[in-house]
């Protein structure tokens, strides 16, 4: 399925697949598309705003799934922060994603002269997952 194009909230729902733990890196609208994919009791962290600064959310869904939600960002965080944030990523994510407790949807590896024009298809939602430049 390209998940780009097609309703891929929908086809996370036919699935039967709810989320404990999402990091939303692009906010706006899409914070609503994926809203009924967020398990009880599911944490949501805001770490991006690629779909715009606001978004239309009923309240009453964040009370009734018992919803934690809560924004971060790293640009505004004291170097020793950033380096305890650092070790706890090396502690604890990177062996979860090693041995396939975390999943994540590599899009593309790009070539940094290639860096503006996959940038602006994420800003157009014609992205989804992550890109990956690959420095010389």
């Amino acid at each position: 399925m390209e998940l780009r194009t097609q309703n891929w909230a929908g086809h996370f729902q036919e699935l039967q697949l709810q989320f404990d733990v999402v990091l939303d890196s692009v906010g706006g609208g899409y914070f609503n598309k994926g809203f009924s994919l967020f398990a009880n009791s599911a944490r949501i962290a805001v770490i991006g705003l690629l779909d715009g600064i606001t978004t239309d959310c009923n309240l009453l869904e964040v009370l009734s799934k018992n919803v934690t939600l809560f924004g971060q960002t790293l640009r505004t965080q004291s170097n020793s922060v950033k380096r305890r944030l650092l070790a706890e990523l090396k502690l604890i994510v990177w062996p979860a994603v090693a041995c396939g407790k975390v999943h994540h949807d590599v899009e593309q590896v790009v070539m940094p002269d290639e860096f503006v024009e996959v940038f602006q298809a994420m800003r157009h939602g014609e992205w989804i997952g992550k890109a990956i430049v690959l420095m010389k």
